[in-house]
């Protein structure tokens, strides 16, 4: 293949990694805004049940949030690290793309 072409492909695919990279990132930011969004509804329920001490009913929803809460910053955290990992694989690739057009031109 000649490298006009080549360089076209290499183009393209970048074109390609740096719209995904756009998405990924994204969805890493909407991540950390979920996760920033859960802990303001934790330290709101804190702040309710220091109100609400001495209060079953009260103690029994604090325990019931804070167990649904545990388990969605679980998986939040996991879907984070998973995609920090896809920008950083997107990133790669892209570096990887644009040395090999440097190296065409």
């Amino acid at each position: 293949m000649d490298s006009p072409e080549r360089r076209e492909e290499i183009a393209a695919y970048i074109d390609k990694v740096n719209a995904e990279l756009a998405k990924r990132r994204k969805r890493v930011l909407e991540l950390e805004k979920e996760l920033s969004d859960l802990q303001m509804q934790v330290e709101e329920a804190g702040t309710k049940i220091r109100r609400g001490v001495g209060d079953a009913a009260v103690a029994a929803a604090s325990a019931s949030f804070m167990a649904s809460v545990g388990k969605r910053r679980k998986l939040l955290d996991e879907q984070l690290g998973e995609a920090r990992s896809d920008v950083q694989r997107a990133e790669d690739r892209l570096r990887t793309a644009t040395q090999e057009m440097d190296q065409l031109n």
